[in-house]
């Protein structure tokens, strides 16, 4: 597969108009039911606004994306990004969540990968994975996760390998 690197994918922009206007409901229902109960109802309230803000931001341009280039990938959610370079990664994987079938992008790191080791472990002992990507970018789970293991087993060589007999022999 010819792909032109850099790439960069954004999430889906109506994913993000349907959970702003879910929030934004949560927060019209907290309002109604107001005097009736006011503790939940300032709960529903101060989260559904704070959801639909979330959700907005979310829609800035550079506030979510994903960028794949030769050396790695990097995710953003919310302006925070994080790069991981292919020689760090493993595999990828596809993440289903049993409860509402939402899927994510997944991957275990590479041993010598030693950054953030407890939340790794407390990520593969919940989920069964160190790490996952927080969107899958307007794309299916299965078809990122192939693309990305793609990636990474064309440019994931670490500098300081030996290359295996298999392609010295070659």
């Amino acid at each position: 597969m010819q792909i032109q690197l850099p790439l960069t994918l954004r999430p889906n922009p109506m994913k993000w108009i349907f959970v702003m206007v879910l929030m934004a409901a949560m927060a019209a229902g907290g309002l109604w039911l107001w005097h009736e109960e006011p503790l939940p109802a300032s709960v529903a309230v101060v989260f559904g606004l704070l959801g639909a803000l979330a959700a907005a931001v979310q829609m800035l341009p550079n506030a979510s994306y994903l960028r794949l280039t030769p050396e790695g990938f990097t995710f953003c959610s919310l302006f925070r990004s994080h790069t991981v370079a292919w020689s760090d990664v493993t595999e990828f994987y596809v993440l289903e969540h049993r409860g509402n079938g939402h899927k994510l992008v997944g991957w275990h790191y590479a041993p010598h990968y030693a950054h953030q080791l407890t939340l790794r472990i407390v990520n593969d002992n919940l989920i069964g994975v160190e790490a996952a990507l927080p969107d899958t970018y307007g794309m299916d789970a299965y078809a990122l996760a192939d693309l990305m293991a793609e990636l990474q087993q064309a440019y994931g060589k670490r500098p300081d390998e030996e290359p295996s007999s298999a392609s010295a022999a070659e």
